[in-house]
């Protein structure tokens, strides 16, 4: 993946999660394996390599004070052979923010949005390919779009501002692997990724609004 923001960081939440089998978590250094930001540990997202049938999965809930929806509907599907498989999915998530007003605890402070409005598109498409007895071929590609909203006080101003942010994210891998010996093996892969985020700040000052772009790309 390939890092985005202004912080430039991994965000995970735009893995598709229909795509993911497993997580491993590695507590101790793994540095000999991936370098050496790995010294405190590891977390590998598994993603699925063959799925043969339908699924679907909704979910929907609220807050204790019935308020803050939050909804999901993911859609996975996918076909496996002898020799081949393809799998590929679509989800979506919606969360609604709710305000420090509707708190007792934080009702005297100015009204500012406890979380954020987002609504968030994944999809992923997967395959494998077994070319001969001893060579195969896979590949994943993964497509996320992000829309947040939020409303803050701006404590300095006294005044309240409005934030808005999109990102999107692809990612491509592709790779192969040629079976030396029943206990050797040698792979090869390629990996592209690109995050593409834009950040939008209004101010009632003059009514401007500012935009803040970012884009990164991992090859």
């Amino acid at each position: 993946m390939a890092r985005g923001g202004q912080q430039e960081i991994m965000d995970v939440s735009l893995i598709p999660l229909a795509a993911i089998e497993r997580t491993e978590i590695l507590f101790d250094g793994a540095s000999a394996l991936y370098g050496s930001d790995a010294i405190g540990g590891v977390i590998n997202f598994i993603t699925r390599r063959d799925y043969d049938g339908m699924e679907l999965r909704l979910r929907t809930g609220l807050s204790s004070r019935g308020d803050a929806p939050e909804h999901q509907v993911a859609l996975t599907g996918g076909r496996s052979g002898e020799r081949a498989s393809l799998l590929g999915g679509y989800s979506f998530n919606s969360i609604e923010s709710f305000s420090s007003a509707d708190r007792p605890f934080s009702s005297p402070f100015p009204a500012t949005d406890i979380n954020v409005d987002q609504r968030v598109h994944n999809a992923f498409l997967a395959g494998q390919y077994q070319v001969t007895p001893r060579v195969s071929v896979d590949g994943i590609v993964t497509f996320a779009d992000r829309h947040s909203d939020s409303y803050s006080y701006i404590p300095n101003l006294a005044l309240p501002g409005i934030g808005e942010s999109e990102v999107q994210a692809f990612g491509a891998t592709g790779g192969v692997s040629f079976e030396i010996s029943p206990t050797w093996s040698l792979q090869g892969s390629l990996t592209y990724g690109e995050n593409r985020s834009e950040r939008f700040q209004e101010s009632p000052i003059g009514n401007t609004r500012t935009r803040f772009s970012y884009v990164s790309d991992l090859l």
